[in-house]
């Protein structure tokens, strides 16, 4: 079975989204499987929006994590 991807919330407070992603980024160059999928606590209904992978850049992972939440 392969190996799944660890989850981390999107959870940017407002003004701290490159921190948010850089936490992201983080989480996805120390995960086993090198990506971390980002998921949604809108409304505690918790699922995947993308997947991010330890090698974007910070500015990547905001550009597209925002877009994924912006389609929510």
């Amino acid at each position: 079975m392969a190996e799944k991807n660890p989850q981390r919330f999107d959870n940017p407070t407002p003004g701290m989204q490159h921190d948010n992603a850089l936490q992201l980024q983080h989480g996805a160059q120390t995960s086993t499987t090198g990506q971390v999928d980002v998921q949604s606590g809108h409304n505690g209904n918790h699922h995947t929006i993308t997947t991010v992978s330890g090698t974007q850049s910070a500015d990547e992972i905001q550009a597209q994590v925002e877009q994924a939440r912006n389609k929510q």
